[in-house]
């Protein structure tokens, strides 16, 4: 009886152990089944990678996705070299951009619509001009055919479009041109265009004086000449035009002038658009030939009339003031186009270029002739001429200029 009790209880711890084994046993299979199952998901891959969670690496693959959408993308262009400076066809820019494309052969005036800005150059003239703005460029338009083929300096792009490059356009022939969202031209075109919420023909001679109050006299010791002709909207019958800006003559403005008269900068903060020191007079012949076309269409042609200034500097002040000093005989060689200009600097000495004088190389008509555009247009646009001289009156010949005159 014993006997039969023992071997009941080792029967018993035998059970036992083998049910425990068989446990053991099977929940080993299932975790080795699971393991398995989750390296085959994740492609069979059983290293340290296989346990990032599924969240962590959907996060990174959208990394990924904006890190490539944010990768520049750049279109081709070809480059063309004039004088040892590189342009790109304005017709290819036209094109791969939607934009538009105006020239006036007889004005020889390129209008430019692209990237939500208007520019504006002009034939054989160094300046660029956006919205109102002048930009320095340094070179001036290419035009073939009456504007059938027109290029432009890189710069138009790097400074005008404000488009990056890919490449270097004074060795590669072809270089690449960064493409821009629209959102973000939309906003910083919008910006600029704020800032020109000037309405000249809303503007009356106090606001307009107010407006450009900043300005003081080019010329130290200077006043304002009261002779009707000296002033803008005066008529100009031998080339069918009208006077477009101030001319300052000795024995007229309360000081003498001759060609080592410094001409300085009519307020600070001005950035140099254009400075002509490579100018060269023109010749009889051909002064005679713009008068006849002048003559024959009735009108002093854009392009003529920016021969008829002879040397100039151009300067880009605040508020979208620029002022042409034009008529010059020399100009310093720190006048360079990019430079800031304050009221002390000299920029130019006072001469007589562009004129029948200048041509004939006499000292005589010495004089300097200066220009007032706000946002690209003569300030005086919708005034009549009685006004005009009194907005010139209060800004130049007020009794709070006395003491600029000193400077």
């Amino acid at each position: 009886m014993k006997e039969n009790k023992g071997i009941i209880i080792v029967s018993v711890l035998i059970l036992l152990l083998l049910l425990t084994f068989i446990g053991v046993y099977s929940s080993s299979l299932d975790v080795f089944k699971s393991e398995k199952g989750s390296s085959t998901e994740n492609g069979g891959n059983n290293d340290e990678t296989s346990d990032v969670p599924s969240q962590l690496k959907d996060q990174t693959a959208q990394e990924d996705e904006v890190a490539d959408a944010q990768e520049p993308v750049y279109t081709p262009f070809k480059i063309r070299m004039f004088d040892g400076k590189p342009y790109i066809l304005l017709q290819d820019l036209v094109a791969s951009y939607q934009g538009k494309l105006n020239y006036d052969p007889i004005d020889g005036v390129v209008e430019v619509f692209v990237d939500l800005y208007q520019f504006r150059m002009l034939r054989e003239s160094t300046v660029l001009e956006r919205d109102g703005i002048y930009l320095p460029v340094e070179s001036e338009p290419i035009i073939d055919n009456d504007g059938e083929r027109i290029w432009v300096p890189i710069t138009f792009v790097t400074e005008g479009m404000e488009r990056k490059l890919k490449g270097n356009p004074t060795e590669d022939d072809v270089i690449g041109i960064e493409e821009r969202k629209l959102e973000d031209i939309s906003e910083k075109a919008s910006a600029q265009q704020n800032s020109a919420d000037v309405v000249l023909s809303a503007m009356g001679t106090g606001d307009l004086a107010d407006y450009l109050s900043f300005l003081s006299v080019p010329i130290r010791g200077a006043s304002l000449s009261n002779k009707d002709s000296h002033l803008p909207g005066a008529p100009r019958t031998y080339r069918n035009g009208i006077h477009e800006g101030i001319d300052w003559y000795g024995g007229y403005i309360g000081v003498p002038v001759n060609d080592q008269t410094p001409v300085y900068s009519m307020s600070d903060d001005g950035i140099v658009v254009r400075a002509d020191h490579d100018y060269q007079e023109m010749t009889f012949a051909e002064r005679d030939d713009f008068l006849e076309q002048a003559r024959q269409l009735e009108i002093t042609p854009e392009f003529i009339l920016d021969k008829m200034r002879g040397r100039s500097v151009w300067v880009q002040y605040d508020r979208g003031v620029l002022v042409r000093y034009v008529h010059l005989s020399s100009i310093p060689d720190d006048i360079q186009v990019g430079k800031t200009v304050s009221k002390q600097d000299i920029i130019g000495y006072v001469g007589n270029s562009g004129t029948s004088y200048g041509l004939e190389g006499s000292p005589e008509g010495m004089h300097l002739h200066s220009d007032i555009l706000i946002y690209g247009e003569v300030f005086w646009k919708y005034l009549e001429r009685e006004q005009i001289s009194e907005v010139l009156m209060q800004v130049f010949n007020g009794p709070e200029k006395e003491d600029q005159e000193e400077m």
